[in-house]
């Protein structure tokens, strides 16, 4: 499966595999988030480590997945974390969390794992001061 999760502590982690269409990285979302084992307030990492979508993104894509993910941003705070090494890849997640912005949803793009759990453990603006 392209795209999966896992529950990990008081962390959902979505992974994405190769190429994947949004709407298994839709579903994967859905089902980690209604898992019983998984925490009342998750922090969310979605790690595209190994991810090769995102060159056939549209503006539209971009824009829906941003949507998707502040629409079920009250179920884990609102923050989500991205893994995203790749050159290509973390520049999507940047549009993508500037577009999430506006509907409430703070998303930021990580380099390295230890970064963004570092950021997601930290309390909300705490990484601005």
């Amino acid at each position: 499966m392209p795209v999966s999760y896992r529950v990990e502590g008081d962390v959902l982690r979505l992974v994405g595999e190769g190429q994947y269409e949004l709407d298994e990285l839709f579903h994967a979302v859905d089902a980690g988030l209604a898992d019983p084992e998984l925490p009342e307030r998750p922090f969310m990492l979605s790690d595209l480590s190994a991810s090769r979508a995102g060159p056939e993104r549209s503006p539209a894509d971009v824009r829906r997945a941003a949507h998707f993910f502040a629409s079920r941003g009250g179920r884990y705070g609102g923050r989500i974390a991205v893994l995203a090494p790749q050159d290509l890849i973390y520049g999507l997640i940047r549009m993508t969390a500037a577009m999430s912005e506006v509907d409430g949803l703070t998303m930021e793009a990580f380099r390295t794992e230890a970064e963004a759990m570092d950021w997601l453990r930290s309390e909300p603006g705490e990484e601005e001061e």
